[in-house]
C-alpha cells in the first residue's frame, strides 16, 4: 500500500526516534537510509551514524540479499505486509530472525520505506527445535509399533502416529472413538478417557477393539494435558499394540487346559488301576493265603508243629502285608463308608505310626463328595500328613474338615518349625495344587508364631 501524502511536520522526530520499535527509513530511489531510531541501533550492534546514508545492503544487513527484493515486490503489488520473515545479520557476524511490517509513504513528492522490525530469533529458534524435535520423534515412532495420540476435551483425534485398525492418520483427525468403532465398541475406551478428564490422574488398561475385519489388542496409557491456566485441555494417549502377546497367552492358556485335562485323566486312571489291583491283590492273593492257613493244621509230632506254627507265622506276616499294600492302593473304608470316615481312619493310623499327637475335628459330609473330589481330598491329606512328618519337626497337629456356604475346607496345622525347604525342592505342594485346580480350589499356607498352617479351600459342583 502506497500513501499519496505524509503531513508536513517533524515526522521523522515524532514517528521514530521516540519508538521501542526498531524502525528504519530508506529512500525508495537509491535504498539509502535516511533515519534509524536507538532501538534499531542496538538490534543490529550498529551506530545510529553508521548507518544512515548507506543501504541496507552496503551493511550487509540481510543475511539473503535476495529478502529485500521479495519485500519491496510485495509492496508494490498492494499486499499488506505486517510480519515478513527474513534472517538479519548482526554487526558481529550473528545471524538472527526478523519479522517487518513495512509500507511506503510519500514526502515532498519522493518516495520512503517505514519498515518496522521485531527480532523473533528466540521464537524462531523454538519453532526449530520444536520441528526438530517432532522429526526425531516422527523416526522412533516409525521405528515402532507405538500408538501415539492427542485429543481435545470432546475427544477428538487433533494429531495420530502410527495409526492402527486399518484406519490412516487424516482419517482419524476431527472425528471421535464411536465415529470410529462404533457407539457400543467404544464405550470401554470412551468411559476410561471421559474419567482422566474428570479426575485429571492417568489410567492404564489392556482393551481390545475391533474395526470392521480390524482387530487388535493395546496396552493404552491415557493422560490428562494441561493448558497454561492449568485446565485440563484435552489428553495424551500412547498404545501398544499386544494383540500377538494375547493371542500367545490364549494359546498358552488353551495347551494348558488340554495338559490339564490329560493330568486329570492320568490321575483318575492311576486312581481306577489302584482300586483294581488292591482288590484283585485282596481277593486272589489273599484268599491263597488264606486257604494255605487253614490247610496247616495242627501236626502230631513235636517237630513237625513248630515247622507248621513257623509257616503260619510267615503267612500270616504275608497277610498283614497283602492288607497294609491293599489300603495304600487304595483304602477300602474310603469306598465303603464314605470321605469322613476314611480321614478319621487315616489320621488315626497315622499317628499311631508317628507318635505324633493328633486333634481331629472331621464333620461327617451329606452328601458325600462326587468322585474325583473324594479321592483327591483324601489323597491330599496323605500328602500334608507326610509332608508334616518328614519336614516339621512337630509335636502335635490338628486336622479339620468342615463344609460351610458351599466349600469344602481342609486344613491342617501344626507346631513345628515348618517346611520352607520341602517347598522349595520337593513336589508334594505342587501335586496338592494340581489336584485343587482341576476343582477350582484355594490352597493356603500360613505361618503363625509356631508352625504352619496349610488351608485346603475347594467349592463343592454345583447340580
Amino acid at each position: 500500500m502506497i500513501n499519496k501524502f505524509l503531513p508536513p511536520g517533524d515526522w521523522l522526530t515524532g514517528i521514530v526516534s521516540s519508538s521501542h520499535v526498531a524502525i528504519g527509513i530508506s529512500r525508495m530511489a537509491d535504498g539509502r537510509f535516511v533515519a534509524v531510531n536507538e532501538a534499531f541501533a542496538q538490534m543490529y550492534g550498529i551506530r545510529r551514524e553508521d548507518v544512515v546514508g548507506r543501504t541496507s545492503l552496503e551493511l550487509a544487513l540481510w543475511e539473503a540479499p535476495e529478502d529485500r527484493a521479495r519485500l519491496i515486490e510485495a509492496i508494490r503489488r498492494g499486499d499488506a505486509v505486517c510480519a515478513f520473515e527474513a534472517r538479519y545479520r548482526k554487526r558481529s557476524g550473528e545471524i538472527g530472525d526478523l519479522a517487518i511490517s513495512a509500507n511506503i509513504v510519500t514526502v515532498g513528492g519522493e518516495e520512503y520505506l517505514i519498515g518496522m522490525l521485531t527480532d523473533i530469533s528466540e521464537r524462531k529458534r523454538m519453532e526449530r527445535e520444536t520441528q526438530l524435535n517432532q522429526r526425531r520423534l516422527d523416526t522412533v515412532l516409525l521405528l515402532s509399533d507405538l500408538l501415539v495420540f492427542h485429543q481435545d476435551r470432546a475427544l477428538r483425534y487433533t494429531w495420530v502416529a502410527n495409526p492402527a485398525l486399518g484406519a490412516g492418520a487424516n482419517e482419524l483427525l476431527g472425528r471421535n472413538d464411536a465415529d470410529i468403532l462404533g457407539a457400543v465398541g467404544a464405550r470401554p475406551l470412551i468411559k476410561i478417557k471421559r474419567r482422566v478428564l474428570r479426575t485429571g490422574k492417568w489410567e492404564r488398561h489392556e482393551v481390545c477393539l475391533a474395526r470392521g475385519e480390524h482387530r487388535g489388542c493395546f496396552d493404552v496409557i491415557v493422560a490428562p494435558e494441561y493448558a497454561p491456566d492449568g485446565t485440563i485441555s484435552g489428553i495424551v494417549c500412547a498404545a501398544a499394540d499386544i494383540s500377538r502377546r494375547k493371542q500367545a497367552e490364549e494359546a498358552r492358556d488353551a495347551a494348558l487346559r488340554v495338559i490339564g485335562s490329560l493330568v486329570d485323566h492320568v490321575q483318575d486312571e492311576i486312581e481306577a488301576q489302584r482300586r483294581e489291583l488292591a482288590r484283585e491283590v485282596h481277593d486272589e492273593i489273599g484268599a491263597v493265603l488264606t486257604g494255605l492257613r487253614m490247610k496247616l493244621g495242627a501236626p502230631a509230632d513235636d517237630d513237625r508243629r513248630e515247622q507248621t506254627r513257623a509257616l503260619r507265622a510267615l503267612v500270616d506276616q504275608a497277610l498283614a502285608r497283602t492288607r497294609t499294600l491293599c489300603t495304600r492302593l487304595r483304602p477300602p473304608v474310603l469306598d465303603d463308608l464314605g470321605l469322613s470316615e476314611a480321614l478319621r481312619w487315616y489320621v488315626r493310623e497315622w499317628g499311631l505310626q508317628t507318635g505324633i499327637r493328633i486333634t481331629v475335628r472331621i464333620a461327617t459330609l451329606d452328601p458325600e463328595p462326587d468322585e474325583p473330589l473324594r479321592t483327591d481330598l483324601f489323597r491330599m491329606l496323605q500328602e500334608l500328613l507326610t509332608n508334616v512328618a518328614r519336614h516339621a519337626g512337630a509335636g502335635k497337629v490338628a486336622v479339620s474338615l468342615t463344609r460351610s456356604a458351599g466349600q469344602i475346607r481342609l486344613r491342617v496345622s501344626d507346631d513345628g518349625g515348618g517346611f520352607a525347604a520341602y517347598r522349595k525342592t520337593g513336589f508334594g505342594l505342587l501335586g496338592i495344587r494340581e489336584r485343587l485346580r482341576r476343582h477350582g480350589g484355594e490352597l493356603n499356607i500360613a505361618h503363625p508364631v509356631r508352625g504352619v498352617r496349610v488351608t485346603l479351600t475347594v467349592p463343592e459342583p454345583t447340580a
